[in-house]
C-alpha cells in the first residue's frame, strides 16, 4: 500500500529541514502558520512563510546548530499528518534526548498550519532559553 500523499508530504518537509530549512518554502501555503508550543523565545505563532524561514534560522541558532530530528513515523489522513520525532541537541557538551510530536494540517498538497509539541517542554524551555 502506498503511504498517504499527506505523509509523504512530511516526509519531504523533513528532509529539506535536514538539508536546508529555506527549501521547505515551497512547502507552505503562503498564509501557513506555525505554532511553537513553551515559553521560551521562539515560542508562539509565526504567521506566513517569511516568519516560518526566520523561526528556522532563530532555532539554528537557539540549539546552536545541535538539534537533531530523527522521524519515527508518520501518521496521515486527507486533511492532516502527525509526525512523531524523536529529537536532540547538545547542552552543556551532553546530548540531551526528548521526543517531539509535530501536527501538520494540509491542504491541496501544502502545509497551512503546523504545531510543534515537545513532551519534555521544560526541557526545550531551559536549552532554548540560554
Amino acid at each position: 500500500m502506498a503511504e498517504h500523499d499527506n505523509a509523504q508530504l512530511v516526509r519531504r518537509y523533513f528532509e529539506a529541514v535536514h538539508r536546508d530549512p529555506s527549501e521547505t518554502a515551497e512547502l507552505y501555503h503562503p498564509g501557513a502558520t506555525l505554532h511553537y508550543s513553551g515559553t521560551h523565545r521562539l515560542s508562539g505563532d509565526h504567521r506566513g512563510v517569511d516568519a516560518v524561514l526566520d523561526l528556522f534560522r532563530l532555532s539554528r541558532e537557539a540549539f546552536h546548530g545541535t538539534q537533531r530530528l530523527e522521524v519515527h513515523d508518520v501518521l496521515a489522513d486527507d486533511e492532516h499528518a502527525v509526525a512523531l520525532l524523536a529529537a536532540s541537541a547538545e547542552l552543556d557538551r551532553q546530548r540531551i534526548h526528548w521526543h517531539r510530536v509535530v501536527v501538520f494540517h494540509a491542504s491541496a498538497g501544502r502545509i497551512t498550519e503546523q504545531w510543534i509539541v515537545d513532551a519534555d517542554q521544560p526541557l526545550v524551555d531551559a536549552i532554548v532559553g540560554r
